[in-house]
């Protein structure tokens, strides 16, 4: 399931009456809230989530940044990053099982609102979104994907509140969202220009309220209470939160949040209910530079990676090596086979016509675990090879990929004649001429010969055969039986 919502305006303000000890607090602390970064920095923050899902803890953890293109009327960021995911179990726990053994999983869809079958946008891959908002927060554009489960929304919106219009000790905001489910995940996402295709698309309300709990120099601390509900019948998702959540006047920044929400989700008469925890912090300028000197460290570990990995892909197979995946390919055992395909995987540009052709009886097979990256090693062999291995084991070669006709003289041991006398392949003297034929004779001083692939007779000078091929020619002539004369 995703959540959307268009957060381009206030859609309700509660203006109170302020006390005169009230204004002038307000006044100490700058005007009213509004994202101000200095233009050409960065900000990072640290984030993580964690929801308890039956005997197991689910942790969401890592770092975003933003890189300040602009800062006018308009803000313009480039946001980076993802939350790496890990799990562990509850402290006396035991694995959840069904009545006859099998894992029990929670509803919606069998996989939950916070499972699918694929990891949401914004775990694991690092990701990067364009925003643009105004420095209420209210979104403009947003370009990209960083999603993430239990209705929380997109990542890189986390950090960025709705701010109130005036000076106020306390606002709220309601508006329409859509619940869906289905399409390029199955998570709730906050994401007002995403394509639906053919998503379950939802009605819900959502509300956030702000209230003042205290200036301290330059930070502001409100607490902040979240509401969203999606009645209906058969299907409902309802969200019942609050926490504290603390803005850098100075700055003009979000400096952190600590959140707890009850998610609650119905289908077919089964709820859910896990209690989700939203945590974030700003990096201060000394741990903004910790965090960049890693981030360029890692990132030259991974260009290091990346070059010894692909001059590994370049490299030729060791003859041991290969002799294994040759023998593997061939063993029928499944596990085997694949394990000497992906070794294949790992290569480019392979040079080896049996290593084709071994990996090319295997594109037919019926397993699909076995057909489909014999399909991509194929991709991995050089032309040449994926042509030969194309071709009848009896069929000639390519022109450009016949052998020289050998270069030695007189003295060169004649050819055996019982093995000649069938289909083979005769060459030019120059050795750009091939045909796959059987010797039939002598006319004049041409030989004829019964080309393989049409059955066609042609003649051929010997003086135009190759050195090899003319000794063969009159070895034939000059057998005592020749069954093709």
């Amino acid at each position: 399931m995703q959540k959307r919502c268009f957060r381009t305006g206030l859609a309700r303000v509660i203006v109170p009456a302020f006390s005169v000890l009230l204004i002038h607090q307000v006044a100490m602390a700058s005007g009213p809230l509004r994202y101000r970064p200095k233009q050409d920095t960065t900000i990072a923050y640290e984030v993580e989530i964690t929801a308890p899902i039956a005997s197991t803890i689910e942790t969401y953890k890592g770092t975003i940044s933003y890189e300040v293109a602009a800062a006018d009327q308009l803000l313009k960021l480039k946001f980076s990053g993802g939350l790496g995911k890990s799990t562990k179990r509850k402290p006396g726990a035991s694995p959840d099982r069904g009545m006859f053994g099998p894992p029990a999983f929670p509803p919606m869809g069998r996989m939950g609102p916070f499972g699918g079958p694929r990891m949401p946008s914004g775990v694991g891959m690092q990701r990067t979104n364009l925003l643009t908002l105004t420095p209420r927060g209210e979104i403009r554009t947003l370009q990209g994907e960083s999603q993430l489960p239990f209705v929380i929304g997109n990542l890189s919106l986390l950090p960025f509140e709705p701010l109130p219009e005036k000076n106020q000790k306390t606002w709220t905001v309601s508006s329409g969202v859509s619940l869906s489910e289905g399409g390029s995940s199955s998570h709730f996402r906050m994401h007002p220009f995403l394509d639906r295709g053919q998503e379950k698309i939802t009605a819900a309300n959502e509300t956030t309220s702000f209230a003042l709990e205290s200036n301290k120099g330059d930070l502001s601390t409100f607490r902040k209470t979240y509401q969203l509900h999606s009645p209906g019948d058969a299907e409902s998702v309802n969200i019942n939160g609050n926490g504290r959540w603390t803005f850098n006047r100075r700055l003009g920044l979000s400096e952190s949040l600590d959140c707890t929400w009850n998610l609650s989700v119905k289908e077919e008469n089964v709820s859910v209910d896990i209690p989700v925890t939203i945590k974030y912090r700003r990096l201060s300028d000394e741990q903004l530079a910790q965090f960049e000197k890693e981030r360029k460290e890692k990132e030259e570990r991974s260009r290091e990676e990346a070059k010894r990995r692909e001059a590994e892909r370049k490299k030729p197979l060791e003859e041991g090596d290969r002799r294994q995946i040759l023998e593997d390919l061939g063993s029928g055992e499944r596990s085997k086979i694949r394990r000497a395909l992906h070794k294949i995987l790992r290569k480019e540009n392979i040079e080896d016509e049996d290593l084709a052709r071994a990996v090319k009886k295997l594109v037919d097979s019926s397993d699909t675990g076995t057909r489909i990256p014999a399909e991509m090693a194929m991709d991995k062999f050089s032309s040449k090879s994926k042509a030969a291995a194309s071709r009848p084991s009896d069929s000639p070669p390519a022109r450009s990929e016949l052998p020289r006709p050998d270069a030695g003289g007189g003295g060169q041991q004649r050819p055996d004649v019982a093995s000649a006398r069938g289909y083979r392949v005769w060459t030019d003297d120059s050795g750009t001429f091939a045909v796959m034929a059987k010797f039939l004779g002598f006319e004049g001083d041409n030989v004829r010969l019964k080309r393989k692939q049409d059955d066609e007779v042609i003649k051929v000078p010997l003086a135009r055969l190759s050195e090899k091929d003319r000794q063969v020619a009159e070895s034939l002539r000059n057998a005592t039986t020749n069954p093709f004369d």
